[in-house]
């Protein structure tokens, strides 16, 4: 989520645009990370899902402030 935070400080749409592109597959690596951790038992199923729930929200917002940009770089 830190790239999220330096394309957030970013002027330039298409810098903004890959920072937030880089945060999108960081939150699609920390489904999987999380999913390795169920799968090992070292978490609960129902902190999984109150983990992944988390994360497919945080990704949903930040491929929609992708979308966003996209949109202002083709305009």
């Amino acid at each position: 989520m830190l790239n999220f935070v330096e394309g957030h400080a970013r002027f330039k749409v298409g810098n903004k645009k890959q920072f937030f592109e880089i945060a999108y597959g960081s939150c699609k690596e920390c489904k999987y990370l999380v999913f390795f951790c169920l799968k090992r038992d070292w978490i609960k199923t129902k902190d999984y899902n109150e983990v992944l729930g988390l994360l497919n929200e945080a990704g949903a917002m930040l491929w929609s402030l992708i979308e966003g940009l996209e949109k202002k770089q083709t305009n």
